[in-house]
């Protein structure tokens, strides 16, 4: 199967889970009022389906070698294609959540396969190649979904988002039934113990993919609160149209992948230690920049600090995330399942607990940021240093 082909299947089911987060945004208010319910629980819309693509992590890998990509890819497919149209038919905001737990559920068996059958079918040189494509078909989902799902929702109502999400997952099924080839290696795992959590615990007692898990965990903490928040903030608090908070988050997206292009260029000319610092020193600016204004008057206010924010993200995603899975060479895929899991469960529950607490939309980014900070300061101990130093 050629390049080509393989990247016109891959890419729709990599773009599961963002349209899936970002689709949505600029209808919230209207969701939040026909659900009778708050902007703040709304929040619990993003949250719950990144909890829930973090927990799928550490089971839909492991199941794809005993079972195959084939059928949980599928089986992912169905699962969020009926919660998406579900989601569109029951307005109570119980029934809503419960149903973005599983169509999160969904959303990672798909993507978990997608990247698994990359590196089944291609080696190290061409599976880069296409990963670099993959990641920048995701990083353009959040500039473009909210500009759909904005149209839909001011034309067709909110349910028309997740009616789109819904009849998405029926074209890329199709698609996928089609063309997805089994690809799982004849030598993976079949057994009842595909699901080990002593190579979990194995893969969380090496200190140098902790300390790097942790700071994925923080960078995405940041992202998720300002992406599960902002949506309260400059359309409610603010009074931002759908249209003006659909163009600042487009900015943001748009950053988003320009950082992405130039980050492999910034850790070669810097070194894998000085780029993480880097990226650590923009997220901690985050929060003095936020304290500095003392409170938001507008969206410039609040979308200059998430920039900056934007940009220490995609510095430390790439570079953190070769780090962590650096020791497991042989076990390369428990590693990145166990730092899938840390990465979005942890950000989810560690931006709960926050909200859960009242915290405001600046607040949140600046209490994050002191984690940050406390995080850095950690880091420079020179005895702890040692035991996780970074190598160019």
């Amino acid at each position: 199967m050629s390049k080509l082909r393989l990247m016109m299947i891959f890419i729709p089911m990599v773009i599961f889970s963002p349209l899936a987060i970002d689709i949505f945004l600029p209808a919230l208010p209207e969701m939040a009022s026909n659900m009778s319910t708050s902007m703040i629980s709304m929040q619990w819309t993003i949250t719950c389906f990144i909890l829930s693509l973090g927990i799928g992590q550490l089971i839909f890998g492991p199941l794809s070698d005993r079972f195959g990509r084939r059928p949980i890819a599928l089986g992912g497919i169905i699962v969020y294609g009926i919660s998406a149209l579900l989601m569109s038919m029951i307005h109570q905001f119980e029934w809503h959540i419960a149903l973005r737990f599983l169509q999160g559920i969904g959303a990672c068996s798909i993507v978990v396969t997608a990247y698994s059958s990359v590196r089944d079918r291609l080696n190290t040189t061409e599976s880069s190649a296409v990963y670099s494509y993959l990641n920048g078909a995701i990083c353009c989902i959040p500039a473009l979904a909210p500009v759909l799902g904005y149209h839909l929702s001011r034309d067709f109502g909110w349910e028309s988002t997740f009616l789109f999400m819904a009849g998405f997952a029926v074209i890329s099924g199709l698609l996928i039934y089609f063309t997805f080839d089994e690809s799982r290696p004849a030598t993976s795992t079949s057994n009842s113990q595909s699901i080990s959590f002593a190579n979990y615990r194995a893969v969380l007692a090496e200190s140098k993919f902790t300390f790097h898990a942790i700071l994925v965990m923080l960078a995405m903490s940041i992202i998720l609160a300002y992406v599960s928040s902002a949506p309260a903030l400059l359309m409610d608090k603010l009074g931002l149209s759908q249209e003006d908070f659909t163009f600042w988050f487009s900015v943001n997206a748009v950053v988003c992948i320009v950082a992405s292009i130039i980050v492999p260029h910034i850790a070669k000319n810097l070194g894998v230690k000085r780029a993480i610092e880097l990226g650590l020193v923009l997220l901690m600016g985050v929060g003095g920049l936020l304290i500095v204004q003392e409170t938001i008057t507008s969206a410039v206010n609040y979308m200059i600090p998430v920039i900056v924010s934007s940009i220490g993200f995609s510095l430390l995603m790439g570079v953190c995330t070769g780090q962590a899975l650096s020791p497991f060479k042989h076990t390369a895929g428990t590693a990145a399942a166990v730092l899938g899991f840390i990465q979005m469960s942890g950000a989810a529950l560690l931006v709960t607990f926050i909200q859960a607490m009242g915290f405001g939309a600046s607040e949140q980014l600046i209490l994050l940021s002191i984690l940050v900070l406390c995080t850095y300061i950690y880091w420079k101990i020179p005895r702890f240093n040692r035991k996780i130093l970074a190598h160019n």
